[in-house]
């Protein structure tokens, strides 16, 4: 099997893997990640004494153990968004930078190695950091309070999200001229579909209430089915999968709204989209990166301005200005 992923990723694959087990910021990341998990299981242990619970007791145990679950699982969840960009943003941006990504394309390697086995090498290491805190999370089961079921579903949202979060970051470090450049788009991009998505659907839940509020019962009856059927269009949230797996009640009532496959119906679309950006990262490996050009110079009035501030007598003024000015 490991043969046909090599043949698959290509030896690009193969050399980053081996650096990757030299480099010493990988071992400090698990360090810090196993310390990180002790440390929040002290703080819902001693979160749990303060309520006065009898010690020893199963409603206790139950209490501290979904406490760590919960905790542990959002830490390595959003560890992955902050992460992922930070190993795969100057994969190949860096190269570019540095101008040995050239001597790539002269090589026999194909643009889907090189990209592909930039990509899974550092998810590759993401992963195992992961599953650095799966024992952890399967001793809690011993305490009650948290199922099998929970563990495999927070693991395979946290999987999704790493996938999700490695396209991204390899799709703006191919199209991006630098790392930094790279990094910020995108956390940008993260941004959009992290809390612009969620203001859209607090945005459309006000809606919805206040319209309900305010219509009639006929026209409310006419509009419910329009209301049911944009309802699950908010399923292609990355988050949803998650909080679906860390969130018991939250899973039960999206099986009871829209049937027991909406949970994994949420997986669909930031599967796709990240299928469709490892694509597109493939497809411009080769493309020069285009110049950034800021958002202002898109609106129309602005360039008026630019042309008007660029006139002779314009920066003539501007120089005898800036010469009176006391800064």
């Amino acid at each position: 099997m490991q043969r046909h992923i090599t043949e698959f990723l290509g030896p690009i694959f193969a050399k980053e893997i081996i650096e990757i087990a030299r480099r010493w910021r990988y071992y400090l990341c698990r360090t810090a990640y196993g310390v990180i998990l002790l440390f929040i299981m002290y703080v819902a242990w001693d979160a749990s004494q303060s309520t006065g619970a009898v010690m020893g007791s199963g409603n206790f145990l139950a209490r501290v153990a979904a406490i760590v679950f919960s905790a542990t699982s959002h830490v390595q969840y959003w560890a992955v968004y902050v992460l992922v960009p930070a190993f795969l943003c100057g994969v190949v941006a860096g190269e570019r930078e540095e101008h040995t990504l050239e001597l790539l394309f002269i090589t026999p390697l194909t643009d889907r190695e090189i990209v592909l086995g930039k990509l899974f090498s550092r998810v590759a290491a993401m992963v195992c950091l992961i599953l650095c805190g799966v024992p952890v999370l399967s001793l809690i089961m011993l305490f009650g309070g948290v199922g099998p079921e929970s563990i495999w579903r927070v693991l395979a949202a946290t999987l999704l999200a790493i996938f999700f979060a490695g396209s991204h970051a390899i799709y703006f470090s191919v199209i991006a001229r630098g790392p930094m450049e790279a990094l910020t788009r995108t956390y940008v991009a993260f941004f959009i579909w992290l809390a612009g998505l969620a203001i859209l659907a607090w945005g459309f839940r006000q809606l919805l209430q206040a319209t309900s509020a305010s219509i009639s019962d006929e026209l409310a009856e006419i509009l419910a089915p329009i209301y049911m059927c944009l309802a699950p269009v908010f399923l292609v949230y990355p988050l949803v999968s998650f909080w679906g797996a860390v969130d018991e009640t939250y899973h039960a009532t999206l099986a009871f709204t829209y049937g027991g496959w909406s949970w994994p119906l949420s997986f669909v679309v930031p599967a796709l989209a990240s299928l469709f950006l490892s694509w597109r990262a493939i497809r411009r490996l080769r493309q020069t990166p285009r110049p950034r050009v800021p958002w202002t110079q898109r609106i129309p009035w602005t360039t008026k301005l630019r042309q008007k501030s660029a006139r002779p007598e314009a920066a003539a003024a501007r120089r005898a200005k800036a010469a009176t000015t006391w800064f």
